[in-house]
Parts: structure tokens; sequence; C-alpha cells
């Protein structure tokens, strides 16, 4: 679908710079005809580019769904990057579910952390997200339930003195992966998620 829209928009691009060339070189009368010409067919050509885009939101939905403020898209995914308050765990989620929201689950961690790092650079280190080993040690898994089993950086998950049961992400990219377990009593900034 997306090559059937750059080809709209190209030859619409393609029309008007023909039909500048062309007139150039006729008399008032024949550009008068060259352009009412070259005007139906970009009429035709915007109710082709509108024809697709109406398909493509039937089949996929909106095509760039919006987010409400404060959240961001990142990779289909409303996000609220929090970098005022550093909170525990339960605290952090009973701020996100007040915006509506939850802690992170981000399915894209790695375009996450790069927008963390290209928007503000190495600031932040630690950002909790909503996933943890709380209900059984070593079982990593989403608020959602779903097993956490990917994105963790080397060594990861450590349980470091046997209390490291939440999840964050580390927002440096001297880190391979993002995904670290930290303490979950520990205050850290923290990302919610909207879902829609």
């Amino acid at each position: 679908m997306r090559c059937n829209s750059s080809f709209v928009l190209v030859l619409l691009l393609v029309l008007m710079k023909d039909v500048d060339a062309e007139c150039s070189q006729l008399n008032p009368d024949a550009a008068i005809e060259v352009m009412q010409s070259t005007l139906l067919k970009m009429i035709q050509a915007v109710s082709d580019l509108t024809h697709i885009v109406t398909k493509q939101t039937k089949e996929h939905g909106q095509i760039i769904k919006e987010c409400p403020v404060p959240f961001i898209n990142i990779m289909d995914q409303c996000f609220y990057i929090n970098m005022i308050q550093s909170l525990d765990f339960e605290s952090a989620r009973n701020s996100c579910q007040a915006m509506g929201a939850d802690l992170a689950q981000p399915k894209y961690p790695q375009a996450l952390r790069a927008y963390i790092w290209d928007t503000l650079g190495d600031k932040f280190s630690k950002f909790k997200l909503g996933g943890s080993d709380l209900l059984e040690e070593g079982d990593w898994r989403w608020l959602s339930g779903e097993s956490i089993t990917e994105g963790w950086s080397p060594g990861q998950p450590d349980d470091h003195r046997g209390q490291q049961e939440c999840l964050h992400l580390q927002s440096s990219l001297s880190y391979k992966l993002p995904f670290d377990d930290w303490f979950c009593e520990s205050g850290t900034y923290f990302i919610c998620e909207y879902i829609r």
C-alpha cells in the first residue's frame, strides 16, 4: 500500500513539472488546455490516493494512531516518560494508573531506548517498566502475565543480593540490550503506557 501512495505522490510531482515545461512553450489557449487536462489527471491521482488511504485505514485501523497528551507514539505504543518523580514500583504504578495508564510493556524496547537516548542523552540511566518476578522468583513477567524472555543485558537478570525483582530499562547505549533487574523499592524514574 505504501508503494502505491508514494507512486501517486511522485506522479503528481512529475505532472506538475511537465505542465510547467510544456506551458512555457505554448500560446495561452493551448496552455490553458494543457493545464485543464493536467488538473483532471491530478484530481484523479488525489482520488486514487484517497482511496488507497481509506482502504489501508479500514484494513489496519488508523494509519498513525494518536496518543493523548502527554503520551508520545513510539512504534505504535503510547508512552509517557516520567523524569520528574523517582518512585518505587508500587508508587510508580499508581502514578501511571492515575493517568489512565500502567507501567510500560514495550514491544520494541530498543526503539524506546533509542528515543530516550536521542531525546535526553545520558541524563537518566534507569526507568521502571511494567515487569517483575515478584510472583515467582526467576519467572519474569509483564503486568499482562506475558513472559519476558528477550531484551536482557548480558548477565541479566542477576538478582543481585536476592533483591532485584523489578524490570528496568537501561537508557545508556553502552548496554547491548536494554533490560536490567533492579530493586523494586528504589526510587527511579519510570515509563507509563497508555493502552488504546
